[in-house]
């Protein structure tokens, strides 16, 4: 078992909650030859990078989310995404390409310097009000908190939400055709209490005096 490093952030807590997908694709994580726990949204969030979050093949704008269970000012999110593919066409799918849209050649070396920055490509990752459903990830209130375009070592990504305020975490790969497989999301919130009811009340009222 490979554990993740959830102390990535000095100063901020890790966060937790309810984890959710728009699919699940459970026949290939029957088959011997696929070796890692595999599927459900769960594994998002169970600490260890040899399980892997798994939506049906070719969706549209697939997505994976967290309901952190009240709104948190989110400084960082760090997502893991699945590497060890052996199949090149699929490496390069799942590397956030998109199936149609790999180099010619897809080299370890090639993919490691091609940017994935077509509109169909790449991975959103954001917070939103609301929890997303369907094809869409949206609320009243919602923050891109980065458009993941361009590959990292071992297919870690650091997404900074500056301070930015939500509910839901959520990944979600733009496009048609495509299939999200994760190994890990881990969630830093800013150093302070989660926004309750009172202080949304208390916020309005103090606008409303100017």
């Amino acid at each position: 078992m490979r554990d993740v490093n959830t102390s990535l952030r000095e100063g901020c807590r890790t966060l937790t909650g309810a984890p959710t997908q728009q699919t699940v694709y459970r026949e290939s994580c029957d088959t011997l030859a696929y070796k890692l726990p595999c599927g459900h949204a769960e594994f998002g969030v169970d600490g260890r990078l040899d399980t892997i979050v798994h939506t049906t093949a070719a969706m549209d704008n697939p997505w994976w989310q967290l309901d952190l269970g009240g709104t948190f000012s989110i400084d960082i999110i760090h997502v893991f995404n699945r590497y060890d593919i052996a199949d090149e066409k699929r490496r390069c799918e799942l590397r956030f390409f998109g199936e149609n849209d790999c180099p010619v050649q897809s080299s370890e070396q090639l993919l490691a310097a091609s940017p994935f920055n077509k509109p169909n490509q790449g991975a959103i990752v954001g917070l939103s009000d609301r929890p997303c459903a369907g094809t869409t990830c949206s609320g009243h209130h919602i923050s891109h908190c980065g458009h993941v375009v361009q590959p990292e070592p071992r297919e870690h990504y650091a997404v900074k939400c500056h301070a930015a305020k939500g509910r839901y975490v959520y990944v979600q790969l733009p496009g048609a055709g495509r299939m999200l497989n994760l190994r890990e999301v881990v969630v830093h919130a800013m150093e302070t209490a989660p926004i309750t009811l009172a202080d949304l009340i208390e916020a309005s009222r103090s606008t409303l005096a100017f």
